[in-house]
Order: structure tokens, then C-alpha cells, then sequence
């Protein structure tokens, strides 16, 4: 198509369009797509009148330091939230090099201080173990006698002897 066969597409474009920004936008998009005579004229005006997508609008300056504020909010949580989880383990760490420490002392003993503990550890467990005992005794005992005491009480109350 030749440049005078659109004149007359031309002139019903500017007719219908001109009031509109972007029809004039076009019309200037398909006069230099004409001047440069890359593409047929149906071609130009069809590219000429393809909506441009329009730029996103920028956010303003107070947005943009809304969104700062959020995000260092957010930055400043999950950095106290890594340094409890930090703290946490290194008070794990300590924790387990204290009981390293103390295996490597344990196999440090010479063979009188392992039976000099086991002495110790024994005669500690023996007193302990008498405790128990006389607990249990006591705990069977009064445990015993309070069952008695209740089938008395129950018997007399359900059935009197009298």
C-alpha cells in the first residue's frame, strides 16, 4: 500500500481519534513508520494504533520509606530470633565441652581414685538403699493397717453388730 492510497485511512484516524493523547501518539508512530517505508502501510498502521504498555508508576518517596521501615522491622526480628537461636547453641557447646572436660579427667584417675569412688559411690548407694526400705516397710505397713481400719468402719456402718 502506497502512501497515497492511506491518505484517506489517515484523515479518518485523525477525525476519530485526535481528541485522545494516545491516538495522537499513534498517528506520529505511524507517520514515521511511513517515512521510513520499512512496512507495507496496512502493516504501519497496525503497529502504529498497538497499545504501548505503560510504565508502572513509580512509588513515591513516602511509600518507598514505608516499605524501608517494614522491611528493616522485619530484618531486625529475624536478627534477634537468629541470636537466640545462637545463644541457644553455644550455651550447648559450653555445656558439652564441660562434659568432655570432665570425661577426660574421669580417664585421667589412677586406679586408687577409681576404688576410693567406688567406695564412696557404693557406701552412698547402701544408705540410700536402707532409706528405701525402711520407706517401703512403713508405706506397707500403714498402707495395711489403714485397709483394715476401713473394712472395720464399712462393715460397722453397712452391717451393725447389735
Amino acid at each position: 500500500m502506497t502512501s497515497q492510497e492511506l491518505a484517506p485511512i489517515i484523515v479518518a484516524v485523525i477525525i476519530g481519534f485526535l481528541s485522545s493523547f494516545s491516538a495522537y501518539e499513534a498517528l506520529k508512530r505511524l507517520a514515521r513508520s511511513l517515512a521510513t517505508n520499512q512496512q507495507s502501510g496496512r502493516q504501519a498502521l497496525m503497529a502504529a494504533f498497538k497499545k504501548k504498555p505503560e510504565p508502572a508508576p513509580q512509588p513515591t518517596l513516602e511509600e518507598r520509606l514505608e516499605d524501608l521501615g517494614r522491611v528493616m522491622k522485619r530484618s531486625a526480628k529475624l536478627l534477634s530470633e537468629i541470636k537466640g537461636e545462637i545463644d541457644i547453641r553455644a550455651a550447648s557447646v559450653r555445656e558439652k565441652e564441660q562434659q568432655a572436660q570432665r570425661a577426660v579427667e574421669l580417664t585421667n584417675l589412677t586406679e586408687p581414685q577409681v576404688q576410693a569412688i567406688k567406695n564412696e559411690w557404693g557406701l552412698q548407694v547402701a544408705k540410700e538403699g536402707k532409706k528405701s526400705l525402711k520407706a517401703a516397710i512403713l508405706i506397707a505397713v500403714s498402707t495395711f493397717f489403714l485397709g483394715v481400719a476401713a473394712t472395720v468402719l464399712i462393715t460397722l456402718f453397712v452391717h451393725p453388730l447389735w
